[in-house]
């Protein structure tokens, strides 16, 4: 109903401008333009020849500036010398007011291009003291000449069926229907309610087919189109065929140029935004199916080029659109397009950010270095990619806030991908209290690094557990591991079983975790008294030296004893650290 309403539209408004200009059976049959006399000569040439009726040859000859005997014979040979040169297209000749016939006469030649002058007319038009248009009696003179030259060519092919279907139509109708009531005759009115309710009935039609057919392709494709896909891209076209189909039979009912120009540019018109809808609307479906297809693949790149492919064609079918449009109003379609280029430049200076941006979304594309839903940090920011623009990428915080970030910011800026992690580390300190022997700070280090080597999601090449730090209220563990976690969730999960299963480990051995304390010690007389203080100062020196032979040659007693070195940490296939022992390597 839109598209009738802006048709209807259209033609009340070309019929209000011609019903200005005049009575329209005066403006018919007075000729005040060349185009209206070669229309008057043409159509009562036609119509004489088609129902040899004398009205149409007499309408015919009013429009020739001659009379006499011999005024029928050079009607019939200037148009059957038409017949052999050119299509005559009336329209195409000035109209009343045009800046052309101001000096009261118009030259025109018909045919070939100049290279064959023997098959060319020279046609002028006179208007005469009345005002009225005529075909010069010496452009009739001299078609006796004319005639003779181009009597031996062909005859032209019959024009279109539809451009000349009115005049089989004329003569089937009865007087009451070719009458006129109001500007167009009644049969014109009556053709024009029909062809409305046909492109109606084009448009219903079309889109029903649509629907159809994109189901159908959509489930041989096994993807899921939304209905409301499929309406969007329906609508447009259904538009469009409708347009076509109304502009197509249009000329058949031979309205006047005044009414005819006006009807035609709104066809055209919507016929041009219908289809720059329909392409429009086809990205989104193309897309569509686009991104079903990316959901379904491992690979995230697609997931980010899939947004941007949609960006770009809807910007394309926009520019190619407006041009068209702008063609559509100038034959100059060339200084179209260079005054876009210009306009182009212009902007590419004023938008010197926007360019930027946009190399940075090229950047994003081909180094990658993050894909959706990654998580990465960007400077003071810090979340997971949800969108990837032309002109910048929004990142969903972990408080569940938008953050934009223009894409120039990945041409220079650093970005780390955190998402990209094949490992996510643990560093920490384990605290036991001052009283742990340090047997059993061995055994709960061999335990973590047991629990480690028997974790699902640990690596298990790469470790650390050791004694690492007298601190100020305990003595320092350091838990050096890394989790295999395909995401935070995950990693958070098992380091909460990692830490417990420690907690339990610690319980079984009676091994407690210090606090920060701190301890007032009220020293007694006899405390400070120390029995067994060496004799002097060379005699305690020996005594440190000998405990401490003893102690490292115990501990060192795996590898050979004192004097040994052991050789570099390594992890043991059952989880166990390496000592380079003589009994590590018999098992």
């Amino acid at each position: 109903m839109r598209l009738l309403l802006s048709l209807f539209v259209a033609l009340f408004a070309g019929t209000a401008a011609f019903a200005q200009e005049g009575d329209p059976e005066e403006v018919k049959y007075r000729w005040t333009s060349p185009r209206d006399t070669m229309r008057a000569f043409l159509d009562g040439m036609v119509e004489y020849n088609a129902h040899g009726q004398e009205r149409y040859r007499d309408q015919a000859l009013s429009a020739l500036d001659f009379e006499g005997e011999d005024a029928a014979r050079y009607a019939a040979m200037l148009y059957d010398a038409f017949n052999r040169v050119e299509y005559v297209r009336y329209e195409e000749l000035p109209g009343r007011g045009a800046p052309e016939i101001a000096d009261g006469t118009y030259r025109r030649v018909f045919g070939p291009p100049p290279s064959d002058d023997s098959a060319r007319i020279e046609v002028e038009f006179v208007r005469g003291a009345d005002g009225v248009w005529r075909i010069s009696s010496e452009t009739v003179l001299r078609i006796e000449s004319v005639w003779e030259r181009v009597r031996d060519l062909p005859v032209l092919e019959e024009l279109p069926f539809l451009s000349r279907i009115h005049y089989r139509i004329r003569g089937a109708l009865p007087a009451s229907l070719t009458g006129r009531a109001f500007v167009l005759e009644n049969w014109q009115w009556l053709g024009l309610v029909v062809l409305a309710f046909l492109a109606v009935l084009v448009d219903r039609l079309v889109r029903a087919i649509t629907a159809v057919v994109l189901r159908r392709l959509a489930k041989g494709e096994h993807l899921i189109l939304e209905d409301e896909s499929i309406e969007g891209f329906g609508k447009p076209m259904g538009w469009l065929f409708a347009a076509l189909v109304f502009g197509f039979f249009l000329p058949a009912l031979d309205l006047e140029p005044q009414i005819l120009s006006p009807i035609d540019i709104a066809a055209g018109f919507v016929a041009t935004v219908a289809g720059v809808w329909a392409a429009y609307r086809l990205v989104d479906v193309f897309c569509g199916a686009l991104a079903e297809r990316a959901s379904h693949t491992d690979n995230k790149f697609d997931d980010v080029l899939v947004p941007l492919i949609r960006r770009t064609l809807k910007i394309v079918v926009a520019i190619v659109g407006a041009v068209y449009l702008a063609s559509k109003w100038t034959d100059d379609l060339w200084g179209v397009v260079a005054g876009l280029g210009v306009g182009s430049i212009a902007v590419a200076f004023a938008g010197r950010d926007t360019i930027e941006n946009l190399f940075g979304t090229f950047t994003v594309l081909l180094d990658k270095p993050f894909e959706l839903d990654d998580w990465i940090v960007v400077g003071s920011n810090e979340g997971t990619v949800e969108d990837v623009g032309f002109r910048s990428t929004r990142i969903r915080t972990f408080y569940n806030s938008i953050i934009t970030v223009p894409n120039r910011t990945f041409i220079t800026g650093d970005v780390d991908n955190m998402g990209k992690r094949r490992y996510r580390r643990i560093k920490t300190m384990l605290a036991l209290t001052y009283d742990t022997p340090p047997e059993k700070v061995e055994a709960f280090c061999a335990g973590v690094r047991r629990i480690i080597a028997t974790h699902p999601y640990t690596r298990k090449d790469y470790y650390h557990v050791y004694f690492n730090e007298f601190g100020d209220s305990a003595l320092n563990v350091l838990l050096y591991a890394f989790l295999e976690c395909p995401d935070w969730a995950t990693e958070l999960r098992e380091k909460h079983r990692l830490f417990a299963d420690i907690l339990r480990l610690a319980e079984g051995l009676n091994v407690g975790f210090a606090f920060p304390t701190q301890t007032l010690h009220m020293a007694k007389p006899e405390d400070l008294e120390h029995p067994d203080r060496p004799a002097s100062d060379p005699d305690g020196e020996r005594v440190g030296r000998e405990m401490a032979d003893a102690i490292v040659e115990k501990t060192l007693a795996p590898y050979g004893g004192r004097g040994a070195v052991p050789p570099p940490a390594e992890v043991l296939a059952d989880g166990r650290v390496s000592r380079g022992s003589e009994e590590e390597a018999g098992e």
